[in-house]
């Protein structure tokens, strides 16, 4: 297990200093010492630090999707998450810019989390089994996607700038929206931190679980919750990027990590190594 870790850790490191090297060597070309500090700090290392947030939340959403939805196809992308909550901060933009001057990470929370939560009702009821969830999740994505992109046939010109960061907007250029994404998943990392030993018990299976006094259905509410939340936050501040928390859910699945807190770390730094070089 240590060696996982630690080659997960050099990777990252390696990594790392091949970015830098890279971005080193394009700055170069500019002689003014003042223009390369600039650039490097407001464009180099704000864009490091967005891609590791979002890796890391990506990693983690889906890795608590897994857990609660008991599928390893589980995540934003194949659950039609992402793009509900894209449709409904696209409806918001046209419609509602009032709501969405109050918050727009809550207006994309409410799409993410209604269709979260109708696929946890069908699954908790048992209406379909783990295929037809994924099939069905599908099938909201490409629904959600059709919709938004009829709206912006109708509203091009009040729809620019969500098509500017619907695709994925990684490039930042000062440390404004890195620190208002910081703060804003700064709580709910710190409550999934002491909420890991209830995902861990959900391990077990939903029966072993109920006979150890957990209460499943919070339990799952409030996974879920948070889920939706660190979703919602990448498609408010970045846009939609597709299946790279599924990847690395489904790269730390092959580890077979018995210990849940390691299985989260490894998780996160595969997805911020999967963001950075996308």
């Amino acid at each position: 297990m240590k060696k996982i870790f630690f080659l997960c850790a050099f990777i990252l490191i390696i990594s790392l200093c091949i970015f830098l090297f890279l971005e080193f060597n394009f700055l170069k070309k500019y002689d003014q010492e003042n223009l390369f500090s600039f650039v490097f700090f407001n464009y180099n290392l704000s864009r490091f630090f967005m891609c590791l947030l979002c890796g890391f939340l990506l990693a983690f959403s889906s890795l608590i999707l897994r857990i609660v939805m008991q599928n390893p196809l589980a995540s934003d992308t194949t659950l039609g998450i992402a793009p509900s909550a894209s449709f409904t901060i696209l409806i918001a933009t046209l419609f509602f810019p009032s709501f969405l001057n109050i918050s727009k990470v809550l207006m994309g929370f409410i799409g993410a989390f209604s269709i979260l939560f109708l696929m946890f009702i069908f699954m908790l009821k048992k209406y379909l089994n783990s295929a037809s969830i994924i099939f069905l999740g599908l099938i909201n994505g490409m629904v959600f996607s059709a919709l938004s992109s009829l709206l912006v046939l109708f509203y091009p010109e009040e729809s620019k700038a969500f098509l500017l960061f619907n695709s994925g907007y990684l490039t930042q250029n000062n440390f404004k929206n890195v620190i208002e994404f910081f703060c804003y998943s700064s709580v709910a990392l710190v409550s999934l931190y002491f909420f890991i030993p209830h995902l861990k018990i959900l391990n077990l299976g939903d029966e072993l679980a109920s006979s150890v006094g957990q209460n499943i259905f919070y339990v799952k509410f409030f996974a879920l919750c948070l889920s939706a939340y660190f979703i919602t936050l990448v498609v408010s501040f970045i846009g939609v990027i597709s299946f790279l928390g599924l990847f690395a859910s489904v790269c730390v699945g092959f580890f077979k990590i018995k210990n849940i807190r390691k299985e989260f770390a490894i998780c996160g730094f595969l997805g911020f190594f999967f963001v950075i070089w996308s």
